[in-house]
């Protein structure tokens, strides 16, 4: 599970999300669950922190008049429907991301 921590500026996210409301034109399904604090190890399952300190990554979502997004998410219903769409340069490293190291 990814321990996600929203910030409201772009400068201090480590990746600018856009939601998206189809699977289609999404990069990564999401399946929110709020519940859980620690699972194994799963980009797919996004998890919202209330502080910086405790996320593995720090996201920005793009305004919809932007779109200037690293990542194009659409949320999922299902656990078994997350996962990823097609090849991108972040598939298997959003958890490592780290404070600040994906920039474009």
């Amino acid at each position: 599970m990814t321990r996600v921590y929203e910030t409201d500026n772009p400068n201090f996210a480590d990746v600018v999300v856009d939601v998206v409301s189809s699977p289609v034109m999404a990069d990564l399904l999401v399946y929110r669950r709020d519940d859980a604090r620690s699972e194994a190890h799963d980009e797919t399952v996004w998890t919202f922190v209330n502080t910086r300190e405790n996320a593995h990554l720090i996201v920005y979502f793009a305004p919809k008049t932007l779109r200037a997004a690293h990542l194009k998410i659409c949320y999922v219903n299902s656990r078994m429907a997350a996962g990823w769409t097609r090849r991108h340069k972040l598939k298997g490293k959003l958890k490592g991301l780290g404070r600040h190291a994906f920039h474009t």
